[in-house]
């Protein structure tokens, strides 16, 4: 749209080519909305400053045709990525030699942890001894309780030995009663070197059922050369009441 300033300038409406008249003031230098009268489109009308009867103008071939700033395109929804699959991992059972080399390489901590986690009770002395054979006699039944399964094992935990003795203690009766505490004594040939109590946490016990109980003792005392399990009475109370 070029034109003097005092002359009226014809506007066409892009849409339906309908044409509005302004005058170049009207128009302005930085331009104007027109809104159709006919079909209501509103579009933006600017004035340029250039006279049609000035000098010639260079002839420059037409500018081809202005690529729209705005470009439609669908909203697509992102897909979520598949999950990276990982290869099953293979589940290898150590044998007996692995597990006894984990012991040694996990170390005492290790090991101490899981003798807490077993209700283990641990005391600590002084030179190791190897696992101890039984005096006989005393795996008798006092009052409904027996003892039964008993048995003992030597284990190095980072070069200390460690003695374990686990069992049951086994409800004969057909009633529950209390449950005792178990007295380990560790003998010499001449007499009783060391001995301990161990107190299951559990008070009672069913008719006819069954509590483990399990206890350490690291660097067991040099001289003892055998063990001894019985039943004892916890402190205050007495052994298998009801």
């Amino acid at each position: 749209m070029v034109q003097r300033r005092n002359e009226p300038v014809a506007l066409n409406c892009p849409k339906c080519k309908t044409r509005t008249l302004l005058s170049a003031s009207e128009v302005g230098p930085t331009g104007r909305l027109v809104q159709c009268p006919r079909c209501r489109t509103t579009w933006l009308a600017r004035h340029f400053d250039v006279d049609v009867y000035g000098p010639a103008a260079r002839h420059e071939p037409p500018p081809g045709p202005r690529q729209s700033p705005i470009i439609d395109g669908e909203i697509v929804t992102p897909k979520p990525r598949p999950a990276a699959t990982r290869p099953a991992r293979r589940t290898v059972r150590p044998g007996p030699a692995a597990v006894a080399g984990n012991l040694g390489r996990y170390g005492f901590a290790t090991a101490a942890t899981i003798l807490i986690l077993t209700l283990i009770a641990v005391v600590l002395l002084t030179p190791a001894v190897s696992a101890l054979p039984w005096l006989g006699g005393m795996l008798g039944t006092k009052s409904g309780i027996a003892l039964r399964a008993v048995q003992s094992r030597t284990l190095t935990l980072r070069g200390t030995d460690a003695l374990l003795v686990e069992g049951e203690l086994f409800n004969a009766t057909d009633h529950e009663v209390d449950v005792p505490a178990v007295r380990v004594v560790l003998r010499s040939a001449e007499a009783e070197v060391y001995s301990w109590l161990v107190e299951p946490s559990t008070m009672r016990v069913a008719a006819g059922a069954a509590i483990g109980f399990r206890s350490a003792l690291a660097d067991p005392p040099a001289g003892a050369d055998r063990i001894a399990v019985s039943l004892a009475a916890r402190p205050g109370a007495p052994i298998g009441g009801r």
